[in-house]
């Protein structure tokens, strides 16, 4: 395949991340290109900036494209290398399959940011996989392997405020697909007794359908929500007072869907719901 590029036209380099680099060093991504123009002119060699990755925290972050763009082509040519690399071994060996996206292709003006008339190269980088190059035009998503396990506790023990929920959500550009999860609603001392109920909601927010049955935890006390493949008589309990066992394969929750836990019956907005569990996400650009 050739792929040739018009005078004038721009290089662009795109990318989406977690933050990264648990060792506190960040991650930079570069890009590169080799071009051999038509008029004999010869080989024009292009670094395409460095996008940095913060070293710490777990926001999603998309690129600045308008950032990124290289100077426009002197004249029509043909890419004869290109290459996208991390700096993903310099430190940041925890950097997972599904964290890190990026893709490096030819913008023209006329289209909107970040749509490429050509694509040169695009995939995940990873301490597996710290660069990749021209052609090599990966399917981001579960596809492909692996992904990021997101670290413990998925949610930290949070109030669930004056709406008495707390949602899971898979945010945007992004699937998950959950492996098991254990969901603690822990009371507060108010006096009173919860309604609590876990349900599954589409990406409009409307109930697909309830998780496990309702719970009535008193004041101080627990109730789990457990979800697992693991049957209930394999295995013991972690000490919560009351507990809904939830048989379940890995399931996949798309970019929108929603796990919530709610109190219907509105007691208290200082009770807490904290989410433990393995739960595998992939970055989407």
């Amino acid at each position: 395949m050739t792929y040739h590029v018009r005078k004038g036209e721009r290089l662009l380099l795109y990318s989406r991340f977690r933050d990264v680099g648990s060792t506190g060093t960040p991650v930079d991504i570069e890009g590169s290109v080799k071009v051999l123009y038509d008029n004999d002119e010869g080989f024009d060699y292009r670094n395409v900036g460095a996008i940095p990755i913060p070293a710490t925290g777990t926001a999603i972050t998309q690129s600045d494209v308008a950032t990124f763009l290289a100077e426009p082509f002197r004249h029509d040519g043909e890419i004869v290398d290109a290459r996208l690399w991390g700096s993903i071994l310099a430190g940041n060996a925890s950097v997972q399959r599904g964290q890190v996206a990026a893709t490096l292709g030819v913008w023209y003006r006329g289209l909107a940011n970040p749509a490429f008339r050509l694509e040169l190269c695009r995939g995940y980088l990873w301490a597996g996989r710290p660069s990749f190059g021209l052609g090599e035009l990966e399917v981001l998503g579960p596809s492909g392997g692996a992904g990021t396990f997101l670290p413990n506790p998925v949610v930290p023990s949070t109030a669930i405020g004056a709406d008495f929920i707390m949602d899971l959500t898979t945010p945007a550009n992004t699937i998950r697909r959950v492996h098991e999860l254990r969901i603690r609603f822990a009371s507060s001392a108010t006096v009173g007794t919860r309604t609590v109920r876990l349900s599954r909601l589409d990406e409009d927010a409307a109930s697909l359908y309830q998780l496990g049955a309702d719970q009535a935890p008193a004041a101080n006390q627990t109730t789990d929500f457990i979800l697992t493949d693991i049957l209930a008589a394999e295995r013991a309990g972690v000490g919560a007072t009351g507990t809904s066992e939830v048989q379940t394969r890995p399931f996949w929750l798309p970019e929108g869907h929603i796990l919530r836990v709610f109190d219907a019956a509105s007691i208290d907005a200082n009770d807490t719901v904290t989410m433990f569990g393995i739960v595998e996400e992939w970055l989407l650009l």
